[in-house]
């Protein structure tokens, strides 16, 4: 029998966003799959928007966990992790909706290359700023998975399709309101092995009640304070040619996060790994 699949969709507000969005899920051409609604601590009325819309489908492997109380994408996520029954966990915001081959198509991916995580090219589709864009990965962009997540900001958290086995040692942390995801992925990139399928297979929203917009400057101040401590941490360059991913990180420093000292410390630790191999083969040479 196939692997199963657990989508899990946590719903805070804007309620009118999830039928397409559950629709997606509901559809995918991989059959085994299960959906779960995170009802995330909503008022009585959007509960009963929630059930209404469930209850136009008629398919009998959609559930729904109500969460008493708010308490964050994390908490919501980390709930719907423990109540799946599946193989492979895959997280969909309540306002993207996935392309309906996504699940097959990574499921094969990973198993081709005995990986553990799987990531996909999506279209952001910007409200805002009223355009629509591709947004395509690298083909080198996991060479070296920990540098990347650490100087990239380009990973999707709904674009992944992740072992469950994965969750055993590593969840959402609660206390991130905005980059719950991206401490995830940093810590499980220094045990399993990502792999990127370069399709465009997740439709992302930006609009303006998302929470990453209405608080956008919380928002940078957490990325910003997340990043200073993996710069110090566990920034490490063995191969050079990934200057470019540096100057990148720059300028969404200095612009994105207005913190020209994140920029000068990444600079400063690229420099001093640099110059130090160096000096250490001048030394074995010598």
């Amino acid at each position: 029998m196939k692997d199963k699949v657990s989508i899990i969709i946590p719903v805070f507000k804007n309620i009118h966003f999830l039928k397409k969005s559950l629709h997606s899920a509901v559809n995918q051409t991989y059959k085994n799959i299960e959906v779960i609604i995170i009802d995330d601590g909503n008022l009585k009325e959007d509960k009963k928007k929630i059930y209404d819309i469930r209850n136009s489908f008629r398919a009998k492997n959609i559930y729904i966990v109500s969460l008493k109380k708010n308490k964050g994408v994390s908490n919501a996520l980390n709930e719907g992790i423990k109540k799946s029954k599946g193989n492979y966990i895959s997280w969909l915001s309540h306002d993207d909706y996935f392309h309906l081959q996504k699940t097959q198509l990574q499921i094969e991916f990973l198993k081709k290359n005995n990986a553990k995580i799987c990531s996909c090219d999506f279209i952001e589709i910007n409200k805002i700023k009223n355009y629509k864009i591709s947004r395509i990965l690298d083909h080198k962009y996991f060479d070296d998975q920990v540098l990347s997540l650490i100087l990239n900001d380009s990973l999707h958290g709904c674009s992944l399709l992740i072992n469950k086995s994965c969750f055993k040692k590593y969840y959402f942390n609660k206390k991130y309101k905005h980059i719950q995801d991206y401490d995830l992925w940093s810590k499980m990139s220094e045990k399993y092995l990502f792999v990127h399928l370069k399709k465009r297979l997740l439709y992302s929203f930006k609009h303006f009640s998302q929470t990453s917009y209405v608080k956008k400057d919380e928002s940078n101040v957490e990325k910003l304070n997340f990043y200073k401590r993996l710069v110090q941490n566990k920034l490490l360059f063995y191969n050079f040619n990934y200057f470019i991913y540096v100057l990148k990180f720059i300028y969404r420093s200095t612009i994105m996060y207005k913190s020209p000292t994140l920029a000068i410390g990444v600079l400063k630790r690229f420099l001093f790994y640099k110059y130090y191999n160096y000096l250490r083969l001048y030394l074995k040479r010598n």
